[in-house]
């Protein structure tokens, strides 16, 4: 398994050769823009937890109505 995962890494490594130069402009951006970057990170973030809690709810609420039809 660990022979797999480090063949995985070498194989993602070499397939994203092309795009370095991109990931470096974006994390450059992203240091460069620090205040904007952190705020967007916060609000994906926060509506990713949210989205789970929300989840969370509908699914013990439909499966109560499920259970009391039954």
């Amino acid at each position: 398994m660990i022979v797999l995962l480090a063949a995985g890494i070498v194989a993602a490594v070499e397939y994203l050769q092309p795009e370095r130069h991109l990931l470096q402009v974006l994390a450059n951006a992203m240091f460069e823009y620090w205040v904007p970057s952190i705020t967007l990170l916060s609000v994906v973030f926060v509506g990713v937890i949210v989205l789970a809690i929300f989840r969370n709810v509908y699914a013990r609420r439909l499966h109560t109505h499920v259970l009391d039809r039954a």
